[in-house]
């Protein structure tokens, strides 16, 4: 499928929906001025040497992409890679899902490193879609985490989301993954937490200068709209769940937390 997507809109005029399923693609673009709903779901080989990918639909108004970097050298990645790359204004519903992230890998160093920079382009990818309204996040793991700190990120401000889904995504080991998505999504009313992912306290040391920190900032309302709450959990998560709406609700005044309704299911097995 050499040069396919980079001539879609030659070769397919009208092309309103596009859908790829473990296709061989060697492309580092996708453009259309036509194309309204985009799916991509585990290529066995994405983008290029060329760079990221791009993608250039101006009406595009609905994206999933299920992706899993195994095997990649690094060519598969999504991210602002072009100064002639704009946002998806029109994009409202998106779905990205990343895999294979707890592979074992011989050369873990290496490994990591890759993992990180995925993570990071995916980030940047986020910022692309500055009008979305529903967005669903899987497998984003504490490697965000990681970013947070070590390349000083914040999840993009996106003001137009109105629900987020976060399934098996690490919430940060002092939730700052949790509250830096909440500061940025001003309007959000509908958030579901499906299977977070925790990791151990940090050491106490660590965990001191945290809070030190923490308390030296000043208060930052989230939440305002917010109107629901949907929890899908293991029965042994119920204590750290319960720390995860306790910080939620940190950031909310008492007027605005009481109209927040919570359902918690317990799911013993992830499907």
């Amino acid at each position: 499928m050499d040069g396919f997507g980079k001539d879609l809109g030659r070769q397919c005029p009208v092309l309103q929906e596009l859908y790829l399923k473990r296709c061989d693609v060697h492309m580092d673009v996708i453009a259309s001025p036509t194309l309204t709903s985009l799916t991509i779901i585990r290529p066995r080989l994405y983008g290029s040497e060329a760079g990221p990918l791009r993608i250039i639909a101006p009406r595009l108004a609905s994206m999933l992409l299920k992706l899993s970097y195994i095997g990649w050298k690094g060519a598969g990645r999504v991210k602002d890679g072009a100064p002639d790359q704009e946002p998806l204004a029109l994009l409202a519903k998106a779905s990205i899902q990343l895999m294979g992230l707890y592979e074992y890998r011989r050369d873990r160093y290496c490994w990591e490193a890759a993992k990180l920079l995925f993570i990071q382009s995916m980030c940047c990818f986020l910022a692309l879609l500055p009008n979305v309204a529903n967005l669903h996040l899987s497998g984003f793991t504490v490697d965000f985490e990681a970013l947070l700190k070590k390349k000083s990120l914040q999840f993009p401000p996106l003001h137009n989301l109105k629900t987020l889904l976060l399934e098996e995504c690490g919430v940060g080991t002092t939730f700052q993954i949790l509250t830096s998505i909440l500061r940025n999504t001003p309007n959000l009313e509908k958030l579901g937490l499906h299977h977070c992912i925790f990791l151990a306290a940090p050491p106490k040391e660590t965990r001191k200068k945290e809070q030190e920190a923490s308390k030296s900032r000043p208060l930052f309302l989230w939440c305002k709209k917010l109107k629901s709450i949907e929890i899908k959990r293991r029965q042994e998560d119920e204590p750290r769940m319960l720390k995860v709406l306790s910080e939620i609700r940190h950031g909310m005044l008492r007027s605005w937390w009481r109209k927040v309704m919570i359902s918690s299911t317990i799911v013993e097995r992830i499907e």
